[in-house]
């Protein structure tokens, strides 16, 4: 009984994901989230879709998870990605990616952009932090 439980839950995780592809895919994919948020899907209400747009969809955590496992294995190909930071997919149908084009087959120069962009982020990171620490000082110049 517990493991016919566990398949069950299985194929509902299984048909969620797939099922918020669908929806990235065919609603927010090259749209602005504004844009996306004008047309709300069948069978979802206003506030499920903003939700979905605001909180997931448009989640930095979100885009850093692919970002992250796009640089740890740049030969691996986006269903591998995908399915490494969400779990398993259907492979027609894979959030915020098409097929299954392998990233070195892809532009060479958007590894080195990826990396600099993360490279620049913690920059500004860190120069917000220093520009923090010198208000604290409250030195009356």
């Amino acid at each position: 009984m517990k493991e016919r439980k566990n398949n069950v839950l299985s194929h509902i995780r299984y048909l969620w994901s797939n099922w918020r592809a669908d929806l990235n895919r065919k609603y927010l994919k090259g749209k602005t989230p504004h844009v996306a948020l004008a047309k709300v899907p069948d069978k979802l209400t206003k506030i499920e879709w903003e939700w979905l747009v605001k909180c997931y969809f448009s989640d930095p955590k979100y885009k850093e998870k692919l970002v992250a496992a796009i640089l740890a294995e740049p030969h691996a190909s986006h269903i591998e990605i995908i399915e490494r930071c969400f779990g398993p997919h259907v492979h027609s149908h894979i959030t915020c990616y098409g097929s299954s084009v392998k990233k070195m087959q892809q532009d060479p120069e958007k590894k080195i952009l990826l990396e600099e962009n993360l490279q620049l982020k913690k920059e500004i990171e860190k120069i917000k932090a220093d520009i923090a620490a010198f208000k604290d000082l409250d030195i009356g110049v």
